[in-house]
């Protein structure tokens, strides 16, 4: 089975996704959506941020799944 992981912009929140989420996991599927963050106390460039937050929805969904990511 696939989970998706829905990565909204950095312009917006991952509310933008909620829609596409609602649908597919009333098909189904497992969705994991990441809230990016841009913390200038944090001391790490953004994009480092952002994988973090990534890689924490991931690991969120049911393992040995096919992750589709979409951005």
């Amino acid at each position: 089975m696939h989970a998706f992981v829905l990565v909204h912009s950095p312009l917006v929140g991952p509310y933008t996704w909620e829609p596409v989420a609602g649908v597919l996991r009333g098909r189904g599927y497992e969705v994991a959506l990441p809230h990016l963050t841009n913390s200038e106390t944090d001391g790490r460039p953004y994009w480092e941020q952002h994988v973090e937050a990534i890689a924490q929805a991931v690991s969120t969904l049911s393992p040995g799944q096919t992750l589709v990511l979409a951005g």
